[in-house]
């Protein structure tokens, strides 16, 4: 191995590398983990009977409470929208949307469309 050129002690001193990067991972998560907070919340099997009842409950609570949810109407003129797209030579712009005009009222169903298979691979 000598005349090869490599370190005597080549084995031990990757696996004490190895060791010391797995230490070093394991103390830093530990640190991220305890002085991070970070919550979890997990939701309970409810019975059928118990699902209908809360279910009643919640439509009578929002049928008697007296404050109505403010009403939002919302008006975009003239959106563009576009992607830059870097290839081999050129930098080209893709147009998605040009100078649309909507709104979306309150109470209304609103759906943006497209012929089918737009946009899926630019």
């Amino acid at each position: 191995m000598d005349q090869l050129g490599i370190p005597r002690h080549y084995v031990t001193t990757g696996c004490l590398a190895l060791m010391g990067f797995v230490l070093f991972y394991l103390v830093t998560a530990w640190l991220f983990l305890t002085l991070l907070p970070a919550s979890m919340t997990f939701s309970k099997q409810v019975k059928s009977s118990e699902r209908e009842r809360g279910t009643a409950e919640a439509v009578a609570r929002a049928k008697t409470s007296e404050q109505r949810p403010a009403e939002v109407h919302i008006h975009l003129q003239d959106l563009k929208l576009w992607i830059d797209k870097l290839n081999l030579f050129k930098k080209s712009r893709v147009h998605i949307l040009r100078g649309v005009t909507f709104d979306f009222e309150p109470g209304k169903l609103n759906v943006i469309m497209g012929p089918s298979g737009m946009g899926y691979n630019i």
